[in-house]
């Protein structure tokens, strides 16, 4: 419950690390449809700082694959903030417990927060 570096390279470094299996669980755990995809908002806020990304992952080919940007409108769209995006991914906490925003389909971005936890 301490605040920790949630800014700077350390926390960048981090970040992108996990970023590397989001395909892992946007295609496979999550199920995204083919040319399907999926939008990860990672925001920074002006209280406590951290780490900002933009990430688009999409079905192509029966694999996922992040894109810069999708050739169809996004299934979904899943916003949080960094703290919120390291502790679903290193197994910290559960989906319930963490502060996101989504739109579009709300099934589809339930099962990719659901999947989330990718610590590898």
């Amino acid at each position: 419950g301490r605040p920790g570096n949630r800014a700077g390279p350390s926390a960048a470094l981090t970040v992108d690390r996990l970023i590397r299996t989001i395909p892992i669980v946007v295609g496979k755990r999550a199920a995204t449809p083919e040319g399907g995809a999926v939008v990860i908002d990672i925001r920074s806020p002006a209280t406590t700082g951290g780490v900002e990304r933009h990430l688009v992952c999409e079905v192509q080919g029966g694999r996922a694959t992040m894109v810069a940007t999708p050739t169809t409108e996004p299934l979904a769209t899943i916003t949080l903030d960094t703290e919120g995006f390291v502790v679903l991914a290193a197994g910290r906490r559960t989906a319930d417990r963490v502060s996101t925003q989504i739109s579009g389909d709300a099934t589809l971005a339930q099962r990719v927060l659901g999947q989330f936890n990718m610590m590898i």
